[in-house]
């Protein structure tokens, strides 16, 4: 359905709902005379509030869209709110990730994996919670630096690491503990990924710029991104957002989630700050991608989602690192299934072949063992422990001796008979 001469608004998930009359005010606030409105029709969503507002010009619409589509930081009933204003007839592959609380930590995360993993019995649906994780490392190279990567990585237990600035293509610090992919670029400043060697990487693939890498683990794709930085590369960037990206995410099997450093802001309210402050909100979507975390300054690091997994997000949260002077950005996630551990097999019952009682080899083998073992004094001291660990040992020892040894000789007389067997049925051979 195309929806003709409209925009629409994203409030996200605000509570208490805001009331329709803050909602009116604020539309008209966008430089619109109600002569100009049509009609303002809430759009039935389970979690956001979305309004659909309709013009009688198609220019005032293109104008409210070239003014202030994207995402805006506005302050409506007294609360700062992230608002999205977009174009209806434009299909969003990929949907912003917020409304977490800036003091969220992994503790949750760690507490839930570990109770999957000692689940020995889990649901088809269950989910395995995953812990990712996007880090600027700023084009160390060091085997100390190396060294702190990898130690904190492995101490808070991520299962996918997207690295950005990436100088080297391979790396056997971090390769001891993770899978390692890698695309560092003509200038050496490229992008990689690193996968718990638990998970299964289905395909790998990335751009000639070594700016957009992407790993593929079956149900989900994960991409690192690393955009063009500074001014002077402001028309670079552009056209990396508004064509490189989305060409290389038409060839990625979706759901994606993307993560990097985006070295670009998403409103204007996420600009430079002052030095030592962070972001006072989660950064929400713009255009058509979702929305993550700030890390401050021009590095700004986000993590986006498709909308088919938007809900599987639990946590998202910075920290910082001696590694970089980059933020790190974390997220809990629970989007791959939990492939149960197999049990190992139950040692089976062994049982005695009583056929071999009437043999005569056996039988004489088997009283010599009983004559023998009947001495020892810990029958006389403890018959059971005996009965446990000498007899019924032995008797098997013997059995499965004897088997493999007839066993043997059947064979060794079944090729007998049929060397002669070709001796005699070969027409060069000479009889007596």
């Amino acid at each position: 359905m195309r929806y003709e001469d409209t925009f629409e608004i994203g409030f996200g998930n605000p509570f208490p709902r805001l009331q329709l009359l803050s909602v009116l005010r604020f539309v008209t606030g966008l430089g619109l005379s109600e002569s100009k409105i049509l009609a303002i029709a809430p759009v039935l969503l389970v979690g956001d509030q979305v309004v659909r507002v309709t013009l009688f010009k198609t220019a005032d619409v293109t104008a409210i869209l070239n003014q202030h589509g994207g995402v805006r930081q506005h302050c409506i009933e007294g609360r700062q709110i992230n608002v999205l204003i977009k174009d209806p007839n434009v299909e969003e592959r990929f949907v912003r990730v917020f409304d977490y609380p800036a003091n969220a930590n992994m503790e949750r995360a760690r507490i839930a994996k570990e109770k999957t993993d000692a689940t020995e019995e889990t649901d088809e649906n269950a989910k395995l919670i995953m812990k990712v994780t996007s880090i600027n490392i700023a084009r160390i190279s060091t085997p100390e630096r190396l060294q702190l990567l990898l130690n904190y990585c492995v101490s808070n237990e991520f299962d996918v690491i997207c690295l950005q600035e990436v100088a080297f293509s391979s790396c056997p610090i971090l390769e001891s503990r993770f899978q390692f992919f890698a695309s560092p670029g003509p200038n050496k400043a490229g992008t990689a990924v690193l996968v718990s060697k638990t998970l299964k990487v289905q395909s790998h693939t990335c751009d000639p710029d070594g700016r957009l890498l992407c790993i593929n683990l079956g149900p989900v794709s994960f991409v690192s991104l690393y955009a063009p930085s500074g001014r002077i590369f402001r028309d670079e960037r552009s056209t990396f957002f508004r064509v490189i990206v989305p060409a290389f995410l038409s060839c990625v099997k979706e759901p994606i989630v993307l993560m990097g450093d985006f070295n670009a802001v998403d409103d204007r309210g996420d600009r430079l700050r002052k030095a030592g402050t962070t972001p006072s909100t989660t950064v929400a979507c713009v255009g058509g991608f979702g929305g993550g975390i700030g890390a401050g300054g021009w590095w700004i690091d986000r993590i986006y989602c498709s909308r088919s997994i938007r809900q599987e997000f639990t946590l998202i949260t910075t920290d910082t690192t001696y590694v970089t002077d980059h933020a790190v950005l974390h997220a809990a996630c629970s989007i791959l299934p939990v492939i149960p551990t197999p049990r190992p097999p139950r040692p089976s019952l062994w049982k005695l072949n009583t056929k071999i009682l009437s043999e005569d080899a056996f039988r004489r083998q088997l009283t010599t063992f009983i004559r023998h073992a009947a001495a020892l004094p810990l029958k006389s001291v403890n018959v059971v422990t005996w009965w446990d660990s000498v007899f019924k040992p032995g008797v098997k020892r013997i059995a499965q001796s004897y088997c493999r040894r007839r066993a043997s000789l059947v064979k060794e007389m079944g090729q007998f008979y049929q060397n002669c067997l070709a001796e005699i049925t070969d027409p060069t051979t000479e009889l007596d």
